[in-house]
């Protein structure tokens, strides 16, 4: 029972000693409120939004700065060549005409209704050793007797060749023989002498 006591007397002294270590003047419930109160509450977690800039600092729009490019030369035109003008055609180049030494003179003597006499007279530039002169009966006129020269004809073709005693002629010398024809009505003057082979002028 004794140590019963001692314990219970043992339990009041340590209440006791709890009570008067407790302050004075605790504040009432309505105090600890006031002073929870003032504790900083904690911000939300919800986010703020992001502040929209103003337009006077909104940021200038970039410049794009444009880099001229140097224009591509252009390219100087190839000048057209102008064709040449065409080449005038030659004219035709006369062919030359052979020079004549020699000159013929047809002379009518006489003529009659089936015949004629006729004279020709040679006249040479170069001189001579042997002649031989050739023309052309225009209407078929046929060479009969001749004289100071040897005649052959064959159709209207007509030669007379030199005798042997007139053969050389000087230069600018001349020779004449003679002849009778015949002919068939017309009785032209021939033409297209020539001497040696050499066309001869007419005289």
């Amino acid at each position: 029972l004794r140590g019963s006591l001692l314990a219970a007397a043992g339990l009041l002294s340590a209440v006791a000693l709890g009570v008067s270590l407790m302050p004075f003047g605790t504040p009432d419930d309505a105090d600890v409120s006031a002073r929870d109160d003032q504790r900083p509450v904690a911000a939300p977690d919800t986010p703020h939004p992001a502040p929209t800039p103003s337009p006077s600092h909104s940021a200038a729009p970039a410049t794009t700065r444009t880099i001229p490019v140097p224009a591509s030369p252009k390219p100087k035109p190839t000048p057209t060549r102008k064709p040449p003008p065409p080449s005038p055609k030659p004219s035709a180049t006369p062919t030359p005409s052979t020079p004549t030494t020699c000159q013929v003179a047809y002379r009518l003597d006489d003529e009659w209704s089936t015949g004629f006499q006729a004279t020709l007279r040679i006249t040479t530039d170069a001189p001579l050793t042997d002649w031989r002169l050739t023309w052309t009966f225009p209407d078929g006129q046929r060479i009969g007797q001749t004289w100071d020269a040897t005649p052959h004809q064959d159709g209207a073709r007509v030669t007379a060749d030199a005798k042997d005693y007139n053969r050389s002629v000087a230069a600018h010398g001349t020779v004449a023989f003679g002849f009778v024809g015949s002919s068939q009505g017309a009785n032209g003057t021939p033409d297209a002498f020539t001497l040696n082979g050499t066309p001869c002028a007419n005289g």
